[in-house]
């Protein structure tokens, strides 16, 4: 296939090809192959730290299984982020480099599942890793056990050295021992037991649930495990193929994180209608949603109060 090229802070890329979906306009960067691959990868990057951005994405680049194509976000990143993923897109012709305006972590997955040609869709994040075998694992399932439609692993967790600090977490390790469909339904009315950027799920049973939804800012992957979970299977690999960099940036602040909560809360109230949660347990999910929800309200009353005595 012959591409044109043109000059990118000295690099030679592909031309841009201009193109249009629901969300609006977006270019892609990279060659439009013919070659149908048998997993799509799908990234946004935004504002990640540089080192664990470059590490992530060779992660990917590193698997032993190959046959995939790497659709890579940038959701108007800024220059320096924008210039590691062209340098990388020049690399290796299995990314496809998508360049928009600035919408967004839902919107942008929701866009790279639409341009997705695989028959199954992995997901990674800017500050996450990958250990080699994990691609070729996963497919060893779902390509045997045609039931199950959606993969995770275990996942262990780093700190900004990459110094493993899982077992120091309280609560993560109640994830652990969770690895079939029901184990996995009565976890989702707990707590989300998959690690993002560990999964592997089958393309057109995603697209037919519309994918993550868009009114989900945060805890979006959550939301559409339950959906996923509703009617189908799934099974968590009780091995740790993917790392998680836990890092100042990675930790959501102030009214930003009640908004991640309340959507958690909700998200996991779907789950329990889904799954027959018992009603006691619905009861106290409400009355948590609500104090997360009048929260914010009560700190800035006793504050004005406290102003005003």
């Amino acid at each position: 296939m012959n591409i044109e090229y043109l000059k990118i802070k000295g690099l030679r890329m592909p031309n841009k090809t201009k193109m249009h979906d629901r969300y609006g306009d977006f270019k892609v960067l990279g060659e439009n192959s013919d070659n149908t691959p048998l997993v799509s990868v799908v990234m946004s990057a935004y504002d990640t730290p540089k080192k664990f951005l470059s590490k992530s994405i060779e992660s990917v680049l590193d698997q032993s299984y190959e046959n995939f194509e790497f659709i890579i976000i940038n959701d108007g990143a800024d220059r320096l982020t924008s210039e590691i993923l062209n340098t990388y897109a020049k690399k290796d012709v299995r990314i496809r480099l998508v360049i928009q305006d600035n919408m967004g972590l839902t919107k942008s997955l929701n866009r790279g599942v639409l341009l997705a040609k695989g028959k199954y869709i992995a997901r990674q994040d800017t500050d996450d890793l990958w250990m080699t075998e994990k691609l070729k694992q996963q497919l060893d399932i779902v390509e045997s056990k045609k039931n199950i439609v959606l993969v995770g692993t275990y996942c262990r967790v780093l700190d900004k050295d990459f110094n493993d600090i899982t077992d120091s977490l309280s609560g993560f390790n109640d994830r652990l021992n969770i690895i079939g469909t029901e184990e996995i339904r009565k976890a989702l009315t707990k707590f989300n037991p998959f690690c993002h950027a560990s999964i592997l799920v089958n393309a057109e049973v995603l697209k037919k649930l519309s994918s993550y939804n868009d009114s989900y800012t945060y805890s979006q992957d959550y939301e559409l495990w339950v959906r996923i979970m509703h009617k189908h299977e799934a099974m968590i690999i009780p091995d740790a193929l993917t790392k998680k960099i836990f890092h100042s940036e990675s930790i959501t602040g102030g009214s930003k994180r009640s908004k991640q909560r309340l959507l958690g809360l909700k998200a996991r109230y779907k789950a329990m209608q889904y799954f027959n949660a018992p009603f006691s347990e619905k009861i106290k999910l409400w009355l948590k949603y609500f104090t997360v929800q009048m929260l914010p309200e009560s700190v800035i009353l006793i504050r004005n109060n406290f102003k005003n005595s």
